[in-house]
């Protein structure tokens, strides 16, 4: 896509005051956070990709996280980037649903070495560290900017992007203009998702640095 060129973008996650504020904002919003998953899958719209995201649980049971975000294993019916690029929503719903619930649970960010009592929590913050030291926040974010380009064809990211960034556009203009096109509504919706995910990722990130600095004290 010519007008897609990756470039670098300024981190809005900077300190631990943001990270918090930040998670009390998003945590209020995570059932469409994981809703939003689904409507990535329902836009790409390949059965194939839907099947390695229902046994997903089943084949991290069996090769673990590491191999199958290494591409080491093979799905019947799925191409490597296929299996690749389910692998990664389900990574990443994953890590929500353990992230938002951590959180609720004030084990998210941590002052100190805090000792985590019950096993289930234990165990979910385990999944939280080792996806955000296999998977840099630098991939997780490359990963996701592809496959946004794969749901949001070329001409809709134009149009919203530019209707976004124009200063004198009115709001009216811009109501009608979504109200009228419901493909184009959906691209909106699942562009405003992708957006808000990568801050969840960064904050993610952000929190577990902290924490591993605050251990190691």
């Amino acid at each position: 896509m010519g007008n897609t060129k990756k470039k670098g973008r300024k981190r809005l996650i900077t300190s631990l005051k943001k990270a918090k504020e930040g998670m009390e904002i998003l945590n209020e919003s995570r059932d469409w956070f994981l809703l939003g998953i689904l409507n990535v899958l329902g836009g790409i719209d390949k059965p194939i990709l839907v099947d390695i995201f229902m046994a997903y649980p089943d084949l991290v049971e069996e090769h673990g996280i590491e191999d199958l975000h290494l591409n080491k294993v093979d799905f019947e019916g799925a191409t490597k980037e296929e299996f690749k690029l389910a692998n990664t929503l389900s990574v990443l719903r994953d890590l929500m649903i353990v992230v938002f619930s951590q959180f609720e649970k004030g084990i998210l960010i941590r002052d100190g070495r805090i000792e985590i009592e019950e096993e289930e929590d234990a165990l979910e913050m385990k999944l939280i560290e080792q996806i955000t030291c296999l998977i840099s926040l630098e991939e997780f974010t490359d990963r996701l900017r592809d496959i946004k380009f794969i749901v949001i064809d070329e001409v809709d990211y134009t149009i919203i992007t530019s209707a976004f960034s124009d200063e004198s556009f009115e709001v009216s203009v811009l109501y009608s203009m979504f109200e009228h096109d419901p493909k184009l509504r959906d691209s909106k919706n699942i562009l405003l998702w992708f957006g808000h995910i990568i801050i969840l990722l960064e904050i993610v990130y952000y929190i577990i640095n902290y924490n591993s600095k605050r251990e190691r004290g």
